[in-house]
Parts: structure tokens; sequence; C-alpha cells
């Protein structure tokens, strides 16, 4: 058994597989609080309306969870690059949702430092360009790509992320 102790007002999510899939993970509570989880259990949180410094904050308290693997920033307009490079200590994060952030090129060149991440969205994060991509082809052990709504970026760009196991959604 292990625990999440988080000072922040986060939702916890709990799942007992690795899955993007929002209707696999189950709402366990808000924080703040401590919440216990079995040693097979995954878990994760989804915050709303964060800041930067809020997320250095976070990640310095779950930093050394392991089954620790979902961060849910979705429409968190104040989540630029800086955020990527603070969640980054959290090195187990397998799925990261960051659907409709203020996301730039050099925030993606962050994401290269999560050795297990398997699953992003960043959907309708409409300032990342061809060259953020060339990023993200050093996440090796990616499965999907969620690109949908990226304005700036076209097929072509997108196409050079090919590779067997890797599924782009655009």
């Amino acid at each position: 058994m292990y625990k999440l102790s988080t000072s922040h007002a986060v939702q916890i999510l709990s799942s007992a597989k690795i899955s993007p899939d929002p209707l696999e993970w189950t709402v366990v509570g808000d924080g703040p609080g401590v919440f216990h989880f079995e040693d097979d259990i995954y878990c994760g949180f989804r915050a709303r309306l964060f800041s930067n410094l809020e997320i250095k904050s976070l990640m310095a308290e779950i930093a050394d969870i392991q089954n620790f693997i979902l961060v849910n920033l979705s429409e968190n307009r104040n989540i630029t690059e800086k955020s990527i490079e603070n969640l980054a200590v959290a090195r187990y994060i397998r799925v990261i949702n960051l659907s409709s952030c203020d996301m730039t090129d050099f925030g993606l060149e962050d994401l290269a430092k999560f050795p297990y991440l398997e699953y992003i969205d960043l959907s309708y994060c409409n300032r990342i360009t061809e060259r953020g991509l060339f990023h993200l082809k050093k996440c090796r052990n990616l499965k999907l790509i969620d690109l949908r709504g990226c304005s700036r970026l076209t097929h072509r760009s997108v196409d050079q992320l090919a590779r067997p196991g890797l599924i782009t959604r655009f």
C-alpha cells in the first residue's frame, strides 16, 4: 500500500491499468488530503486553474511515487513550457493531458525528459509548430499522440512522427 498526500485542490484519480482514456480512471476524491492506494493501482490528478508555481509545489509532494502516472492539466491556459519543466521531476509519469493549454514548441522539448511517457494529448494547443514536433521524436515509449485541432501543424509535419507502434491523431 502507498499514499499520496497533497495540500492542493486537485481531483485525485485511480486506475487498475495505464490508459489515456478518462473512462478508465475513477475519481477517488478531491484534495487537499491524504489518499491511500493498493500497490497494483495507479494514481494521477486533474488540476484546474493551476499556475506554474502550483505545479512545482504539487510535483514536490508526489515526485517519488512510482504509481503516480497521470497528469491532466487540460484547459489550463496558465500552463506553459515552465510547467512542463516542473512536471519533469515526477519521472514516472506515463499519461499527460495538456489539451487546450498555452503550450509552445519550447515546452515540447521538456517532454523528452519523461522516460516512461506513453500517451500525450496536445489537442488544441494552437502555438505548437513543426519545429516542436521534432522533440517528440525523442519520446521513444510513446504509443499515442493527440494533435487534433493544432492549427499550425500540417499532415506532412505530423507524418514525420510516424513509426511502428505509435498512433497519431490529427
